[in-house]
């Protein structure tokens, strides 16, 4: 356990998303809370301790943290949370703030953020941990439900989720793979370095070479560079395909083949004017020699 340095607490809140209460929006922003790793300010922390699944709250000025929270905390953030909730279409305007942090999505995701902090860490047994639960992303229609369960923090098996009360049917969890997973970060190219914890990989690093684990910097540079490779050229080829940029090349070609006819015209007439006197004066010379 250790407290954070001051810039520590500056490079997380640094990250999009960080410097505002996830709740509220305001600027104080003093607390995690964990499962869900998302930044609050001291008022909203209050209404996070009235949770029926009591989260872990601890302030970044006094609290003291283990690694693994600290990696949990660049791994996930306030915009990674926020993405999420979008793309399952869950309100983060809902009056009972403990909604969104009980449905089945949420539950799946504070457990795949668990695993990938062990995967970094290179705990054993977290490869397979992390290849299970990428198959077993709910979809849709079951991650936006309620968990009925008791105890959140007590879920050690992300099955006992996708098989629950709201879920009986095992055939509906998606075949997802990465394409599943990366789907988390939606269809925001915008902010493309967010989705792929691009940012989080960069603060991973600062923060293991502190301790002088290069080893892990690469390994973790590397497991996110894999992920967002086909995604990047999946979504690069489907811009190029887009009547928009069809139609924007047809304009810039046409400028291009424009501008070249132009250029070609004042290159002759210039042309022109200097040769025409130059022929005149000759024929006005052999005139006179005549």
């Amino acid at each position: 356990m250790e407290p954070l340095s001051n810039v520590k607490i500056e490079n997380i809140l640094s990250l999009t998303g960080n410097n505002k209460c996830f709740e509220c929006e305001s600027s104080d922003v003093d607390w995690v809370s964990f499962p869900a790793s998302v930044f609050i300010c001291l008022n909203c922390g209050r209404r996070h301790k009235e949770f029926k699944f009591k989260p872990v709250l601890k302030s970044l000025s006094v609290s003291e943290f283990t690694p693994h929270e600290i990696k949990k905390m660049n791994l996930g953030g306030n915009a990674r949370f926020h993405t999420l909730m979008d793309e399952y279409k869950i309100s983060l305007k809902e009056p009972n703030i403990e909604y969104k942090y009980r449905t089945i999505i949420s539950l799946y995701y504070f457990k795949l953020l668990d695993i990938q902090v062990n995967k970094i860490e290179n705990r054993e047994g977290a490869e397979q941990e992390y290849n299970k639960i990428l198959g077993e992303r709910p979809t849709y229609e079951i991650g936006k439900q309620i968990y009925q369960g008791v105890d959140i923090n007590e879920i050690n098996n992300i099955q006992e989720i996708n098989s629950g009360e709201n879920n009986k049917d095992n055939n509906n969890k998606t075949d997802s793979s990465l394409g599943g997973w990366l789907g988390y970060f939606g269809d925001k190219i915008n902010n493309m370095t967010e989705y792929f914890g691009i940012n989080s990989a960069i603060q991973n690093a600062s923060n293991a070479m502190e301790n002088f684990n290069i080893q892990e910097t690469l390994n973790s540079a590397i497991d996110y560079t894999k992920n967002a490779k086909e995604y990047i050229m999946d979504k690069a080829n489907e811009i190029s395909q887009s009547d928009f940029v069809v139609e924007t090349k047809e304009k810039v070609t046409n400028i291009v083949n424009d501008l070249k006819d132009g250029t070609m015209n004042i290159i002759k007439n210039t042309t022109d004017n200097i040769i025409n006197p130059i022929n005149n004066n000759n024929n006005q010379s052999q005139r006179q020699h005549q």
